[in-house]
């Protein structure tokens, strides 16, 4: 079965990291051909990672690749004719609109070999004007020639701006829709129910091997006193998603109620992230809150942490949540829409509402029964992780049986 999957970029980040663990799990499918087709040609942290039974496809559109890498990458090229021309192109797009651009560059990268299966594995946004196209659902429409076509939407699809009419217009062409967690497929279920007979759930994959190999390179936490918890916080500092200014809010709540026993490391970086540095400064709180910036492998701040807590306003999956318990790190996190797909309350960790007043409230609780921490290590211990239902899901989606 030849398999053509089109990706804006492999720098990190979660759907990058799952198309990756992806093809990983594939590589153990003889029948499986798998080919790649990046738009966004210049980003690649983790291209080096791509097992040896993927083949990297060009498409030689310079357009298309231009408007598709953020600017500010361009930027840091410091070449100033692909600063010049990338600046040009996203002006023309800005003025024509996005969506008329992408139809009048799209045909320039037509792929000429036919497939069983395509799919466009970043869906765009819709939540701000203009409309963020990244192009791969166009792309897999327009330049590809394949029996089946498959759309992955990566997030929550309210908070990704899906409507009835924009979801009924753009997947119209699509034998199959996929959601990565089973509260995302029912709200776009929700959203438009005359697709729901194509629309299905994949989980996001996982490489649990390398996690737990990576997690005990180091122990970051060696030097810190064993009276302070350790908590831990990793991904993208954005905080109209991952709400890391959150933190801030907590840990100034905590001071207030005279709590002090934690050391709570930031791991990561992003458009927000001096924004946050300010914002500790400001608080006094450098010596509970430490931002390390982004790592290349952080798992061993997530294993040797006491506890992992995420922070966002909406999350379709919650990846850091699995590798948080893949390495038996109890979890907090706020109530998105697949939380409890994940945690189960009490047992690996708990839910707090979406807001800093509840999250503080868990950590607090935690800080004050830190016996509740052991418990919890010791049910993760116990419980087994099934490493093969994303697999196994996406072979049923592409019409191919496990062979396990």
């Amino acid at each position: 079965m030849k398999i053509l999957i089109v990706n804006t970029h492999l720098s990190t980040g979660g759907i990058a990291t799952s198309l990756v663990n992806l093809c990983e799990q594939l590589k153990d499918y003889s029948q499986v051909d798998i080919d790649v087709v990046l738009l966004n040609q210049n980003e690649g942290d983790v291209r080096y990672k791509l097992p040896g039974n993927v083949n990297m496809k060009q498409t030689d559109n310079k357009y298309l690749n231009l408007y598709t890498t953020p600017f500010r990458h361009t930027l840091e090229n410091k070449n100033i004719i692909i600063i010049i021309k990338a600046f040009f192109i996203k002006l023309i797009a800005k003025i024509m609109k996005p969506e008329k651009f992408m139809k009048l560059v799209i045909n320039k990268g037509r792929v000429s070999k036919r497939y069983d299966v395509a799919i466009s594995f970043r869906n765009d946004e819709y939540q701000h004007k203009p409309y963020s196209i990244c192009g791969c659902n166009d792309f897999v429409l327009q330049c590809i020639d394949a029996d089946k076509k498959i759309a992955w939407i990566h997030n929550d699809p309210d908070r990704h701006g899906f409507t009835y009419e924009i979801a009924k217009y753009k997947f119209k062409d699509f034998d199959t829709i996929v959601n990565v967690s089973q509260g995302c497929k029912d709200r776009f279920d929700e959203i438009i129910p005359e697709y729901k007979s194509k629309s299905k759930l994949v989980y996001n994959a996982f490489n649990y091997d390398y996690i737990i190999e990576k997690s005990t390179e180091f122990n970051p936490y060696e030097d810190i006193d064993d009276s302070n918890v350790k908590l831990v916080t990793v991904g993208r500092i954005a905080n109209e998603q991952k709400r890391m200014d959150r933190i801030v809010k907590v840990c100034t709540k905590l001071r207030k109620k005279g709590i002090y026993n934690y050391i709570w490391h930031i791991v990561g970086d992003g458009p927000d992230a001096e924004k946050l540095k300010s914002r500790v400064i400001e608080e006094g709180l450098i010596n509970n809150i430490i931002l390390v910036g982004k790592k290349s492998n952080p798992f061993p701040y997530i294993k040797y942490a006491d506890c992992l807590v995420m922070t966002s306003e909406y999350e379709a999956y919650g990846m850091t949540l699995v590798e948080a318990l893949t390495v038996e790190t109890p979890v907090i996190t706020t109530n998105h829409l697949a939380a409890k797909e994940i945690v189960q309350e009490g047992i690996n960790g708990f839910i707090a509402e979406n807001n800093s007043e509840s999250i503080a409230e868990q950590v607090c609780f935690i800080l004050e029964n830190r016996k509740i921490l052991d418990e919890l290590r010791e049910n993760i211990k116990n419980t087994e992780i099934d490493r093969n239902i994303a697999i196994n899901q996406f072979l049923e989606v592409i019409g191919l049986r496990n062979e396990e």
